[in-house]
């Protein structure tokens, strides 16, 4: 009688249990995508129901009869079909239970594409709660056999809360956009929504001349921070930013350099970076993170010393909006206001709630 060698059989084993990690991987990365692409449509069905929601459903359920996301809509909407206040993804009155499971993987796509996703280490903390800030570090001694250990102790500063605010973006689309007429605009959508947001966020986290403004917005990174003297090349002043940086923080292990993908791809070509590449890799031994929001800067940042407060998103939508077309609004009798549904226009908003503080020593910066 044969027997079987049960180690012939661990290399099958691995891979089988390796087959199934990656199947199950690719599971919910489909779902995921499946769930970003049902929200894009839901909030065009929305529109075109002119945000009735038991409407909006039975006409995602005929337009997109297969979607996983049906009955979830179905059901969602009719236990809060009560409620008649205008429709948003923070509203408990009726959203809610499609929160989960529509709108938390396009706000996770979102936050993986802006520095506040892409910035390993950073330290989170809670809307209105004083961290506690570490100020000096304890000390260790050595000690002879018998002899009394000393005492150390560390100090600490309660830093100011986190206030919450608000980012708001509100973009103009199409009117065809958002009907979804043509198969893959779905996307198209999706791309738009995101990419504002993203760059709008990144931009006022890394832009100097974004001071803070009380019950507003946070400072910038860096603002307030005097920028480190230029080199007489990017390398040079890439050095000269991260020495600065180490002079105050010599302990950021997880240091990040961020720069633009423009500058990235410059170092990634000074043919002093090999690692460098223009969506990343690494320089002089630190992770380089690329963002349109660095602008001309070269901006080097331990991420452990940067608070951050972090809400949900709401996105609406609507073509019958009194909008005052204008970066700078005024709210006053001298603003300009377009109607949205006189032009054909649809107006999406989204929002956001995020603050951040940078500690003392944490960012360094000078212009490439």
């Amino acid at each position: 009688m044969r027997h079987r060698d049960p180690s012939a059989a661990r290399p099958l084993t691995r891979m089988m249990r390796g087959m199934a990690e990656a199947l199950r991987d690719l599971t919910a990365d489909t779902y995921r995508a499946h769930a970003i692409t049902d929200y894009m449509r839901w909030l065009s069905c929305r529109y075109l129901a002119n945000d009735a929601f038991e409407a909006a459903a039975d006409l995602f359920a005929e337009r997109w009869p297969d979607s996983l996301h049906r009955d979830v809509i179905r059901k969602g909407v009719m236990r809060h079909k009560a409620a008649t206040a205008a429709g948003n993804t923070t509203d408990p009155s009726w959203a809610a239970p499609l929160v989960p499971t529509l709108s938390e993987p396009f706000i996770a796509l979102v936050h993986s594409q802006a520095l506040l996703g892409r910035l390993q280490g950073l330290r989170r903390v809670p809307f209105q709660t004083a961290p506690a800030v570490q100020t000096t570090p304890g000390q260790a001694y050595w000690v002879a056999q018998g002899a009394r250990k000393p005492i150390t102790k560390f100090g600490f500063a309660g830093g100011a809360p986190l206030t919450p605010t608000k980012a708001a973006e509100q973009i103009v689309v199409t009117q065809e956009l958002l009907r979804l007429a043509v198969p893959g605009t779905e996307a198209q959508l999706r791309d738009e929504l995101g990419a504002e947001l993203v760059a709008f966020l990144d931009g006022q986290m890394l832009d100097p001349a974004v001071a803070a403004v009380a019950d507003k917005n946070p400072a910038s990174l860096t603002n307030g921070i005097a920028p480190i003297a230029s080199g007489a090349t990017i390398d040079d002043t890439l050095a000269a930013v991260l020495a600065s940086l180490f002079a105050s923080r010599p302990a950021a292990s997880s240091a990040v350099i961020i720069v633009s993908p423009a500058n990235a791809s410059k170092l990634a070509g000074s043919g002093k970076n090999q690692n460098a590449r223009a969506d990343g890799g690494t320089v002089q031994g630190v992770a380089l993170v690329p963002s349109a929001g660095a602008g001309p800067r070269v901006i080097a940042l331990d991420p452990a010393g940067v608070l951050v407060a972090e809400g949900g998103l709401a996105i609406d939508s609507s073509d019958k909006a009194l909008v005052e077309q204008n970066d700078a609004p005024t709210g006053g009798a001298s603003g300009v206001v377009s109607s949205a549904w006189q032009l054909g226009l649809t107006v999406i908003r989204a929002e956001m709630q995020a603050n951040w503080r940078g500690l003392t020593g944490a960012v360094a910066w000078a212009v490439a």
